[in-house]
C-alpha cells in the first residue's frame, strides 16, 4: 500500500488517531512492506487475494478528498509490487460468487523450516491475534486455496487491475466484468 492509501485506512474510522499515531501505523505498514525488497536469503514470498470490491472501493476517509488520484496511484502501485519475483497477486472477481471466507482478511505464515502454514495472523483496529492451533491454521489454509482456485490467475489479476484503473480514470464509462477462468 502506498502511504498515503494506508493513511486514509487508518483515518476510516469514527474515532480518529493522534497526527502521532496515525503516523506510527504508516510506518509500521511500510516497513512491514519493506521485508519483500530485501534480497538476502532467504527472500519472503507474499501470495494475495485480493475481492474486486477492495479494488473498486473508495479510498479516501470522509471529508478527504483527491480521491481519484489516490486511488489510480494505490492501483498502480499494486501493479508495479506484482512485478517483483515474489509476489503473487490474485484477484477474486465478483463473477466469482460468494468467497468461503466471510471473516476478513487474514494472514498465513508459513514456517522457513518446514515450509508449512504454522499461524495465522489476524488484525483488527484494536487487536493482533495469532492464531497457531493446528486444526484452526489448517482450517486457513484450506480457506486461502479455495480463494486462489476461485480467483482469477495472476495474469488475468493484472489485466483486470488495469482494467479497473482505466475505468477510474474515466478513458470507459462501461462497467468492468471479468469472467474467471479457473473456476471448477
Amino acid at each position: 500500500m502506498t502511504a498515503d492509501y494506508i493513511r486514509q485506512v487508518v483515518l476510516a474510522t469514527w474515532l480518529t488517531p493522534s497526527p502521532q499515531e496515525i503516523d506510527r501505523r504508516v510506518r509500521v505498514c511500510l516497513r512491514r512492506q519493506a521485508v519483500l525488497d530485501e534480497n538476502a536469503p532467504p527472500r519472503l514470498n507474499l501470495s494475495v487475494v485480493i475481492d474486486e470490491a477492495v479494488l473498486r472501493r473508495s479510498a479516501v476517509a470522509p471529508g478527504g478528498g483527491g480521491e481519484s488520484d489516490l486511488h489510480d496511484r494505490q492501483l498502480e502501485h499494486l501493479l508495479r509490487v506484482a512485478d517483483r519475483p515474489n509476489v503473487r497477486i490474485q484477484v477474486l472477481p465478483f463473477a466469482a460468487g460468494i468467497p468461503p471466507v466471510s471473516a476478513g482478511s487474514f494472514s498465513i505464515l508459513e514456517s522457513r523450516a518446514t515450509g508449512a502454514p504454522d499461524v495465522v495472523y489476524l488484525e483488527n483496529k484494536t487487536r493482533i491475534f495469532f492464531v497457531d492451533g493446528e486444526a484452526e491454521v489448517h482450517r486457513y489454509a484450506r480457506d486461502f486455496d479455495l480463494l486462489t482456485e476461485m480467483a482469477l490467475a495472476p495474469a488475468d489479476s493484472l489485466e483486470a487491475i488495469e482494467r479497473i484503473r482505466t475505468q477510474a480514470n474515466g478513458a470507459s464509462a462501461a462497467t468492468v466484468t471479468v469472467a474467471p477462468t479457473n473456476l471448477p
